[in-house]
């Protein structure tokens, strides 16, 4: 037992000055190599508390080692380009010039219910509203409004304007949120009038949806404008 409450204490503060070492940096800003040195302290500093028997300098060195990795590493990377292109991501544009990028989606394994999840979280109700999108290589999104979607307050400018509420998706990825229709009230009459004014099926619609005014956003799926241009 005594043991065991000696190998914690020693690991705790050492993992304390190896972190110290590292420098501060929020979780969510971690590199990916910042990731993966934070699962291996975790790994190692376990292993002599889980395991008594083992011993603890053992833990200790590769516990420095890795340290060293990580402080020396950075160091490399400004003195040398292409070991930076190594081993650091470069940013995603998951929305350029008001375009969405479908490959860059699919390249990142983002879906766009994640997608609007995170807008919405941000206060972005529907993805028309932005010029760039750009996902960061700590996996954060930066995003970029189009100047007409720029925070400009009503009160300021003395308008009465409707409320657009948030962007509700009626088709995602070819697939008919059905869900969504009923919710709001729209028919299959309704929604089949809805695909006609834009000349399209759902098998042709990678995004569609519709806020609390009735305005409709559309993106095609690029698989079918592939198809089209072939």
């Amino acid at each position: 037992m005594i043991r065991l409450i000696l190998h914690t204490v020693i690991i705790y503060f050492f993992l304390i000055l190896a972190m110290r070492l590292m420098g501060k940096r929020q979780l969510g800003e971690l590199q990916l190599s910042e990731l993966i040195t934070t699962i291996l302290l975790s790994e190692i500093a376990a292993a002599p508390i889980t395991n008594p028997d083992l011993p603890i300098h053992h833990a200790m060195i590769s516990i420095a080692i890795i340290i060293f990795f990580e402080i020396i590493i950075p160091l490399m990377m400004s003195r040398f380009t292409f070991l930076k292109r190594l081993i650091e991501s470069k940013p995603s544009y998951i929305i350029f010039k008001g375009s969405l990028s479908q490959k860059e989606m699919k390249k990142n394994r983002i879906t766009i219910e994640e997608l609007m999840a995170a807008l919405r979280t941000k206060n972005i109700s529907d993805i028309s509203e932005l010029q760039y999108l750009i996902l960061e290589p700590n996996g954060k999104l930066s995003y970029f409004p189009k100047e007409n979607a720029r925070s400009v307050t009503v009160e300021d400018l003395k308008l009465s304007v409707k409320e657009k509420g948030v962007a509700h998706p009626l088709v995602i990825d070819k697939v008919v949120c059905t869900k969504n229709l009923k919710m709001l009230n729209i028919d299959k009459a309704l929604f089949e009038q809805m695909l006609s004014r834009y000349n399209i099926t759902p098998n042709e619609i990678f995004l569609m949806t519709i806020d609390d005014t009735g305005n409709i956003n559309l993106i095609k799926s690029e698989d079918q404008l592939k198809n089209k241009a072939k």
